[in-house]
This record gives structure tokens, sequence and C-alpha cells, in this order.
């Protein structure tokens, strides 16, 4: 111990400065050009001046830390001006006397920032001002004379809009005695009264209330009599709906607002009873964040005696935030949590006797990548630690310690370190907290890891070199856990003596971040020195593999490899064994054992690529695993064992596939193994990449898996096939370099074929011994968490099904729920084998299934479009062709229709029309038109879908008319059943199709329903392996584009740029690729997003005619318009002007056929604010595309300018879009045919309205 402190304390000048000391080097630091040091620097010196009252004080150069800071305020990075304000509310108590002219001395530059675009910066700003004016009230006047000369020389009317509307946040108790009239003069200016009227009126009638008549009349006597008359013809309309009293405008609107009786009754104590119904509505999603913003409100404002109020209540009150933290929707998530923190905040010590009901609440959202959730997450357990005995926290913490999910544990790690960083070390158990970490270092997870070893870092320095304790601890884990060197490692990370920081946005940042994924700052040369043990057992946890059975794996990963792993357990015990052989001979055996291991991956939410760190051990797609040195290769002494293991007898691979081993001309078939891990603890924002893996093969239709089933890999010493390459059907041509894997056939199911009507057929018999099984027995296996015990129980339903269907029929209703709860599964393997599932009970109920129809269709037909799966698209499919054939057709066809007909998924609207079709053809046209119920469900479908914007939807109900109008009786039961404006209708399509030479030849019917469905997500459209570096380059851009840090999508998109240079095709074969390169079009970062529009306007002239021919491509138009079309209704002009520009070039770029559809559907979802600039542009692309495609654009148009006319606006600009796009169909297909059509589809009303706008 004596060696290891007088390790410690050797070099005391590299120890980091005391953290109630600023650095000798503050002010050099604050002058830095760079960023991050400057953050890092305002960031270390708001928690010295939270702590330290007296640093002021100490500090000697107060005048050139004021210039600083004044030079800060007038940065343009909005992170540095709200970090440098937060520093001023901080240190503003510790100024003393000197507070008002540090204050004065910044305000010229402090003042603006109360009109900041970025609602952070003002809300800071403003708690600055208010908090200098309670401490200063006779600095009101030198406040209101600087606030008038900015006013009078601002040139920006959104700024002076935004100050005044902070102003009455200004009226404070203490100043109510101030003179306010200087204010009253800034108002009533000429050029404040024309730019922001509207607002000073607002804010003078407010200054009224907090004044009082008397003086505030005395006040305006005093202006001239013209700025009199002004004033009041700019308040007397005015009617404030709160009283701006001490207790807040939301407290204050209860007393004095007219409301119903039903607002008046209070839930929880404070609550209005009108928007505690609000919050827990679930349908309206608008509704619910309307009441939490309320609710908001009133936390915000609570009065101790509402506290008093509440705390009875508190339990029930967080059993209705925790209902509401179920909802999916983001905004509600970020609003109840948001909530929760207020209410810790206000409510401190009442919390304690319901701490473990916070924290489980919490918890919901521990592991999210979210960034603004991480912080609002962080912020609770900070006010936690701060108001209740942060021992009890520590304790209600704990048991996330041990949860399975790894980003549970690494963010319970840091907010436990960040406590210890800010709440005094006295207050906790350091013991407790050495004896509860030290295990994590040892944690499979290489994230846990670094997390543990930052906050050891941290408990070190606490104990002030006693580090006798820690080591303890840590020889005790490294004896019980055979973690050899972890002791090591920890004298390693103590001897470096650095400390993680806390960014300025409260989260924590590691004092020793890796630099790749792979690699610390550190040449790999030195990384096996004594002094990197830490950063080495981080990255290869003592250089020992993790047990694949101790790692959490998805279902699909380790029913696929588990019998392997067993197996290769068996072959290691063996050669261990064989100790009479060389040393060569065990290098060779341990390397090829190695090689052999199949690594299970980890769940969906990871990073997956082909390929592993034994067959391509440089690259970046291994494993956590150091890589080995350049130039070493798998030698050719291999060659035979690899030859030996090819000869036994062939095996099969179940991985929810069977697939059977061939050899041909005399080489050995290599298996398409699952790939290997980016890292263990990827972003789970990134989206994983399908590739051929386990959970992407389609479901095996029984759902019986046996390990014996299982096939060894033969040998990973060359490059496995990745998916880029596969084959997507056996129309893809075949590949030059990887021979065939033929599929074997399953049993009764043919899932993800993705050929129409290939239903399988049902299976003479199940393996499942069914004779004691009872459904409730298989309802509670799917109840239970562990998903094997799920997909068990999903096998024994659908086993039941076959065997004993009358059970299933006794309980049909309770078994659909479950299965279909369980399509829902977030876990992919589950959800396909439910989708397989629910196909076979509906098979084998017939039409005992009729009542369950359409819950059964919704989660289907919903599966049916999910365009970033194939397989679960295809089971989904395949599963809905034997609902609809067992069914029977009216309640088939109610069903299909209800779920997908108004669908908004183009892709879900498209498998509806095909399945009515179907259903149509199969029942036949006179059974539809004999049967009233179905003839009425049909004809008002086929007319929605005849008109709908996508050619497949419109093929198919073209398709479906015209086998219908083959019945002789079709013109008459028309008429009888159809309005007029349908038959009318109806008739023009016939007689269409009829000029056209008949359905077969109508422009669309090339296209079938696969075609639409073709994202590089789910298939890929490749005809040629790309190479390996390409392939490597173009995964690593996609992974830099959708990192969590802004500078690594900068990068990314900058990589991207460049690749579109020289490998263009390469480029748009990858639509992986490009969906992260739009989303970064969007990016929350203002920087990414100007950085990838930039690129964009580059790299649109290559890859326009990509856009316009690559089906692939084609696909993802709509991602690209609707993400410009976003930015248009931004608050920043340059971002607007960006995206207008952006739109423009598309729309001259790219081939206006193939953009029509998307602009379209951009154009009919926008708001007021885009509306205006999409709409002219699509008339500029009407009149482009009308030249080739005259009927698609009366098509795709038309309904927009119906749904044009009939909305109501109120803005200029709106109106003259409107008319604009009148005025261009009225000249592209005449007024006269135009006004025909308004017929059909407009009131007498809105065609007149309609005439005035064309004439």
């Amino acid at each position: 111990m004596s060696t290891l402190f007088d390790s410690l304390s050797r070099n005391p000048i590299d120890r980091l400065p005391s953290p109630n000391f600023l650095p000798n080097d503050f002010l050099e630091l604050l002058k830095s050009p760079d960023f991050d040091t400057k953050l890092q620097t305002l960031n270390s010196a708001v928690g010295i001046a939270r702590r330290d009252d007296e640093w002021f004080n100490r500090f000697a150069k107060k005048g050139e830390l004021f210039k600083c800071l004044d030079r800060i305020l007038v940065d343009e990075r909005w992170e540095l001006q709200h970090q440098c304000i937060k520093f001023l509310v901080e240190a503003m108590p510790t100024f003393g006397n000197a507070t008002e002219y540090c204050m004065c001395y910044v305000m010229p530059n402090l003042i603006p920032k109360l009109g900041s675009s970025k609602i952070t910066v003002r809300k800071i700003c403003n708690q600055a001002i208010v908090l200098f004016l309670k401490n200063k009230p006779e600095a009101l006047q030198s406040f209101l004379k600087m606030l008038n000369n900015f006013m009078t020389n601002c040139r920006e009317p959104e700024t002076k809009a935004e100050i005044i509307h902070e102003l009455p946040s200004l009226f404070l108790p203490e100043l109510s005695r101030c003179n306010w009239s200087n204010l009253v003069d800034t108002l009533t200016a000429d050029n404040i009264i024309l730019e922001c009227e509207e607002r000073v009126g607002v804010t003078l009638k407010k200054l009224n209330e907090y004044l009082g008549n008397e003086i505030y009349d005395s006040i305006i006597t005093s202006l001239l009599p013209d700025k009199r008359e002004i004033v009041k013809r700019m308040t007397e309309n005015v009617v404030l709906e709160t009283n701006n009293d001490q207790k807040g405008g939301v407290l204050a609107n209860r007393s004095t607002m007219k409301i119903a009786s039903g607002e008046r009754r209070l839930r929880f104590g404070i609550v209005p009873s009108v928007i505690s119904n609000m919050i827990q509505d679930d349908n309206d999603v608008n509704a619910r964040i309307a009441g939490l913003e309320r609710l908001k409100q009133i936390i915000e404002q609570i009065s101790p005696e509402e506290v008093t109020r509440l705390v009875p209540h508190l339990h029930s009150y967080l059993l209705t935030l925790s209902n509401v933290l179920a909802d999916l929707n983001f905004k509600v998530v970020v609003l109840t949590l948001d909530i929760i923190r207020l209410t810790i905040h206000s409510l401190r010590g009442h919390m304690e006797a319901h701490l473990h009901q916070v924290v489980n609440l919490i918890s919901k959202y521990f592991g999210n990548q979210k960034s603004v959730i991480k912080q609002l997450i962080m912020m609770s357990f900070m006010d936690l630690f701060q108001h209740i005995n942060p021992k009890s926290v520590g304790g209600a913490l704990r048991v996330f310690m041990e949860n399975k999910n790894s980003r549970t544990r690494e963010e319970v790690v840091n907010i436990i370190t960040a406590a210890l960083m800010t709440i005094s070390p006295s207050k906790f158990n350091l013991t407790s907290m050495i004896n509860n970490l030290v295990p994590l270092l040892n944690d499979p997870k290489r994230r846990v890891r670094l997390a543990a070893f930052e906050q050891l870092s941290v408990i070190a320095y606490l104990l002030n070199g006693k580090t006798e304790a820690i080591l303890k601890v840590a020889r005790d884990v490294e004896n019980e856990q055979n973690a050899r060197g972890l002791t090591e490692a920890v004298m390693s990370r103590l001897r470096r003596q650095l400390l993680p920081g806390i960014r300025y946005d409260g989260l924590i940042e590691y004092s020793t971040p890796p630099v790749s994924d792979t690699s610390f700052a550190v040449d790999e040369s030195e990384m096996s020195n004594p002094e990197n043990a830490d950063l080495m057992w981080i990255l290869n946890n003592g250089g020992r593999e993790a047990d694949p059975f101790e790692r959490t794996v998805s279902p699909i990963s380790l029913a696929g490899n588990l019998a392997v792993i067993r197996k290769n357990r068996m072959q290691q015990q063996q050669q261990q064994q064989q100790t009479q052989a060389s040393n060569a001979d065990s290098l060779e055996k341990e390397i090829l054992q190695k090689m052999t291991m199949t690594r299970m991956k980890s769940d969906d939410s990871m990073l997956r690529r082909s390929g592993s760190a034994a067959s391509n051990p440089n690259s970046s797609t291994s494993s956590w695993e150091r890589p080995t040195k350049k130039g070493s290769r798998v030698t050719p002494s291999y060659e035979p064992m690899v030859a030996s293991t090819s000869e036994t007898k062939v095996r099969r691979e179940v991985n929810n596939n069977s697939i059977e081993k061939k050899q041909q001309n005399g080489l050995v078939n290599l298996k398409t193994r699952s790939e290997t891990n980016l890292s263990e603890d990827r972003d789970e924002n990134n989206p994983p990449p399908v590739s051929t893996n386990f959970d992407d093969k389609p479901a095996k239709a029984s759902g019986q898996y046996s390990f014996t089933d299982f096939e060894t890999p033969t040998t990973m010493g060359k490059k496995s096939i990745s998916h880029h390459s596969l084959p997507i059907s056996s129309a893809h041509p075949p590949l030059k370099h990887a021979q065939s894997q033929p599929q074997k056939k399953n049993t009764f199911l043919k899932a993800g074929q993705g050929k129409k009507g290939s239903s399988a057929k049902p299976p003479k018999s199940f393996s499942m011994d069914t004779n004691n099984v009872t459904v409730q027995g298989a309802l509670r296996k799917i109840e239970n968490d562990d998903w094997s015990e799920k997909v068990e129980g999903l096998n024994m339903l659908a086993a039941l099904s076959y065997n004993h269907p009358k059970q299933i029929e006794e309980n049909l209703k309770e078994v659909t729920l479950a299965v279909l709860n369980e399509c829902k599964n977030l876990r992919s393997s589950v959800s396909r084998v439910a989708i397989v599932t629910i196909g076979i009970i509906a098979q084998n109920m017939s039409t005992r299934i009729d009542s369950e129809m359409e819950k059964i269709c919704a989660v289907l037909l919903n599966k049916s479009g999910d365009v970033s799966n194939a397989f679960i698209r295809e089971d989904a499919t395949d599963s809905l062709g034997k609902l609809v054939k067992s069914a029977s057709a009216v309640k088939a066809l109610q069903g299909i229709i209800a779920a997908g007909a108004k669908s908004k998924n183009n892709t879900t609207r498209a498998s509806c029309a095909s399945f009515v079709y179907n259903i149509i053809e199969i029942q036949g046209s006179a059974a539809i038109l004999n049967n009233p119920t179905a003839l009425s469900h049909v004809i008002g479908v086929l007319s929605q879908f005849c008109k709908d914007q996508t050619p497949q939807v419109r093929q198919y109900g073209r398709q479906a008319l015209a086998f219908l109008a083959k019945d002789p009786n079709f013109d008459r039961l028309l008429r009888k059943n159809a309005t007029d404006s349908e038959a009318k209708q109806f008739k023009e399509i016939l007689a269409t199709i009829e000029k056209r030479g008949g359905v077969d030849a109508l422009d669309a019917s090339s296209i079938s329903l696969s075609g639409t469905l073709s994202r590089s997500g789910s298939t890929r459209r490749v005809q040629k392996k790309l190479p390996e570096s390409v392939q490597l380059d173009l995964d690593e851009i996609r992974t830099e584009m959708t990192a969590s840090g802004w500078e690594r999508r900068i990068g990314g998109i900058q990589r991207f740029e460049e690749m579109c240079s020289h490998s263009i095709k390469a480029v748009a074969s990858d639509t992986r690729l490009i969906e992260a390169f739009i989303g970064r079009i969007g990016d929350l970062n203002a920087k990414v997003a100007s950085c990838a529009m930039d690129t964009y306007l580059v790299t649109l002239p290559a890859m326009a005619k990509l856009y316009s021919t690559e089906s692939n491509l084609k696909a993802v138009l709509n991602q690209l318009i609707f993400a410009l079309t976003a930015i248009l209704s931004s608050k920043s002009e340059e971002h607007r002007h960006l995206a207008q520009t952006c739109i423009q070039a598309t729309i001259k770029a790219i081939e206006p056929t193939a953009l029509m559809p998307a602009l379209a559907a951009a154009t009919k979802k926008s708001n007021v604010k885009q509306r205006p600039f999409i709409m002219n542009q699509f008339c500029e692309l009407c009149k482009l595309a009308f030249k080739t495609k005259p009927k698609q654009v009366e098509v795709t148009a038309l309904p927009l300018l119906w749904d044009s006319v009939k909305q109501v606006y109120s803005d200029a600009d709106n109106k003259k879009a409107t008319e604009k796009l009148a005025r261009t169909m009225a000249k592209l297909i005449g007024e006269k045919s135009l006004l025909d059509f308004a017929t059909n589809e407009l009131d007498p009303q809105r065609k007149k309205q309609l005439e005035s706008l064309i004439r």
C-alpha cells in the first residue's frame, strides 16, 4: 500500500487542481479559440462558483475575467452563450458589493439574449436578469436605459418582439415601487409600435395591473398627447386571462377566469379535472400534450400551500404519470419526465416517502440514447440526491446495477458518478459503493467497464489516497471471478490521477474516452505497457473472451449457435487434454478453435456487419477484441483440417430456416454465417443494417427448434458472403463468387418467398406432444418475460390449433389477444413466430376465426407494410393469405378494408388492395355483385383505390373493377348501389382501360407489389458483390453519419461526398447509407443539417439520374422530400433558403414522373408555413411532367387541388399558392375539363370558389 501511495503522490504537480480553486491559466483557457476548451472551462467554473462562496474574493484578475465573459456572450455558438450566462447566475451571489458593476458591464450584450432564437438561452438570460434585479433593485434604472439603447438600435423585429414578450417576467414585487417610466418611453417609441404593436399592448396592460391604476395613469399622463392616444388604442382591446400576482399566472387563472364547473374540481389537490382528463386521454395525442404542458406550468409555479395539498395524493399522482410514460410519443415522454423533474425539485423532502416509486418510474427510460431524455433523468436524480438522503437514493439505484441491459447499468453508474462529484462525500457510504462498483470492472460490456473505471477515479480522489479498501475488494473479485489482471488495471487507473468531468448539459464526460471502436488515444505498441493496463482491461476484459452463455443475445442467434458453442467447448476440452502435442500443434488448434467459434450476436439494436475479427482482423467490423498485427493471416496448414470437417455427414442448420450444405466441383460450399458486432455497445440510434443473420431468415412454420439440426461452421478462413451480395429471390442473377444455397422447403409454411398466392399446406401432424398441453399453460408461457418461454408458448398454441382445435375455439378471444400482442413484440424473433402462429391458427380454425377477423387484419396488415424488414413483411402477407382463404368472404373483405384502405402507409394500402382483388377474384364477380353487404364495401373502396396516388394501389383497384365489369349484370347493379359520381368515375376508368388495350396494358401493370417493397434495409438489388474495401467504407460512413457526436456526423457527411465523387454507383446501391444521409438533412444540430444540405447540392448532379432510374432510390424519394420540406418552417432564414434551393435543384435534376408522387405527398402533409413554397414548386413540376405523363399529373394533382379549395386559409401566401395550382391545372387540362371534374368532387359553393380562382 505504501508503494502505491508513493506512486500516487510522486508527481504532485501533475495532480488536478483542487475543485475549489480556479486554475492559474483560467483566463487563457477562456480566450482559447477552441470551442470545447472554452465550454469545459466554463462548466468547471460553474461547479466551483456553486461550491465555494469566497472564490471571487480570492480571484485577482476580476476585470480581465468579465472582459472574457463579455466576449463570450457575443460568440456565435449558443452553447457557449448558455454556459456563460449559467456561470453568471451561479456566481452572482458571490460578487458581493461588486454585483451591480459586474453585471452592468456585461448587460449590453446580455439583453439581446432575451430575444435569442434558442429557448434555453432566453430562459437562462431571463433568470440572470431577474436574479440581478432582485438582489439590486436600485439598478433598475441602469437596466432600463441599456434596454432603451438596444431597442432603439436593433434592426431585427423578431428579436424585439421576443424581448418585449419576456419583459413581464421582470415585474417583481421588489420593484413595484420603482420608476418604470423609462420602460413606457421605450415601448411607445415609433419604431417599436410599428413592428410589435400587439405585444406592446399586452405588456403595457400587464404593467398597468402590476403597478396599479394610480401609478400607471401618472406615467401615461406624462406622455405626449398623441402617444397617450396610441397607448389607449393598443390596450383598450387587450383582455388578460390571468393575473400576474405572486402566485403566478396559472394559479391566478383558476380564480379569475370564467371556467366550467368541471374545471374547478381538482385532482390531486391542485390539478383541474379537465387537465387531468386531457392527460389521461390515450386517443388524442395533441390533447395529452396540451394537458401535460398545462400541468408543467402548474408544477413550475406551485405554492407552499399547494404542495401541502398535493403530498397526500402523491402516490396516485405518480401512478398517473407512470401510465402516461407508457405512451410511445416522444414529446409526451419528454414532457412527462420534465414534470417528474419539476415535481422532485418542488416537493424536495416530501419525495422521500415515495422514493422507490419515483426511481422505478424513471427507470423505464434508463439506457435510452436520446440526449434530452438522458439529461432529464440526470437532473431528476441530482435533485433527489440533493433533497433526500443520498444513501437512500444510492440504495434505490443499487438494484439497477445488476440489470441485464448493459445500457441501464452504464447509465446508473454515470448517475452515481455525477452525484459523487456534486454532493459532499460525507453523505455517502463509500465502502459500500466500492463493494458494488468493483464487480462492474469485470462486466461483460466494455462501456460498463469504462464507466466503472471513471467512477473508481472519483472514489479514489474522495478517499484522498487511502485506496487500500479499493485494492482489497479488487483482489477479492480477482480471486472469486478468476479475473486475472484486475488489480493491476485498478492500480494503473489510480496512477493516472485523472477525473471525469460534468458537461454543460449535466452528463458525464469521460477522462479517457475511446477515440474509435477498438482503441484509445494510445499507440498500439504502447498498449501492453503497465501504465495502460486499465485501458487494455477495458478493451479486452483481461484478454479473455466473454462466456457466450453470460451475454445478452438475441433469441434467434442463441437458437442458431447454442449447439455449435457446446460442441466447440467439448472440442476445446479435448484439445486441452492432449498434453502430448507440440507447442506448434497446440497453437494451431487454439487458432482454429477461435476461427471456428461462432460469436453470438447482441440484440437487434446492435450494428451488424458481415465478416468477423477472424476473417478480417484489421477491419473496423471486428468485435472489441484487439486486432492482430498487420500481415498475420491463416496459414495453409489449416486447410486439411477444414477438408476433414467438410467430409463429415451433412447436418442441417436451423436458423428459423433449414439450409442444406452441398459440395460442388469438389469445393466446400461455405455457410453464410452471422456477422460479428461492430462493437458491444454501439449507439442504439444507429439503425442496424439487415443482413443474412438468424433474425432475418423466414420463420420456421412449426416453430420447433432442435439443437441436433444445427450445422457446425466449417471454416472462417475465407471471407463469408455478406448480406450485400445475397440474392433476394429466385429471379435475382446468381453471384459470381458465391455458390448457391438452396433453401429446404418448410414443413407447411413458405415464409418470405414473396409470391402471391403461394400459401403453404398444413402439416399432417405436429411433432410436439399436445396430450398434456393446455391453452392456459401456453398463455402463461406467453406472459413470461423470457423470450424463449414466449416462443414455446406460441408453438404450443400452433400445435393445439391443429391437434385440439376445440380447445382453441373455446378460448379463441384470449388466444387471439395474446398472440396479437406478441406480433407487436420489439424482438423480431418473437414477433415473427407470433405472426406465423396466428396464420396457422386461422388456417385451422376456418370460419370460426370470423369473430376476430378485424383485430387480426389490423395487426397483420400493419406488419405487411413494414418496409424495414422484408421477412416480417412476407410472413405477415403469408399469414394474411391463410386468413383470407380460411374465413368467410364477407368477413375477410370487411376486415381487410377496415384495416388498410385508409392507411397512410403506401405499402399497407398496396397490400390491402392486393387482398381485396384476390378475394374478389376467388369469390367471383357474381357472388360479390349479388351480395349487397359485400358490394357496398367494394364500391367505396374501389373508388378510393382507383384515385390513389400510389401506382400499385391504382393497379389493383382497376384490375378488380375490370374483373367485376365482365359480369353482365354489372351496369344494372352499379346504378342501383353506387352514387352518380361513383358510377361516372367507374365508367371513365373502364373506358380508359379499354382504350389502352385492357388491364394488362396499363402503365403500372408491370409493377408488382413486391416491387413497391424494395428497400435496401430488407432486400438488396445488387447484381455484383462490391469489393470488400468499398463495402467496408460504405459501412463506416453510415456508422459515422448515425453517430451520437455531431462532429462525427459531419465527418461522415464529408466522407459521403468524397465517396460520391469516385464511386457513385456503389453509394447508390446502399439504400441504408442514403437513408442515413437523408436523416442528417433533418438533423437537430444546425451545423450538421447545413453541411448535409450543402453536400446534397454538390452530389445531386451525379445522383439525379440514379434517383430517377434505380428502384431502390425511388423508394427513398419520399423521405428526401419530407426532410427538405420540414426545414421550410425553420426559424433560421439561412436554413429555409438552403432547403428551398435544394428543392428547386431537385425538381430541375430528377425525372418529374419519378418525383411527382413524393412531392405531392409532401405538399399534402405540409403545414401553413411550408405549403406556399412547396405548392408553388409542385406547380412547376406539374408543368414539366405533363409533357410526358399527363394522366399521372391529373391523378396526382387534382386531389391536392380539391383539398386546397376545401381548406380555408387566412393568410395571403396560401391563397396565392392555391390560386396558382388551380390556374396551372386549368391551363394544362383545360378549364372546362377541370370544372367537370370539380362537379363530382366539390359542392356548388366550393365550385364557384374554384371558378373565381381560375378566371
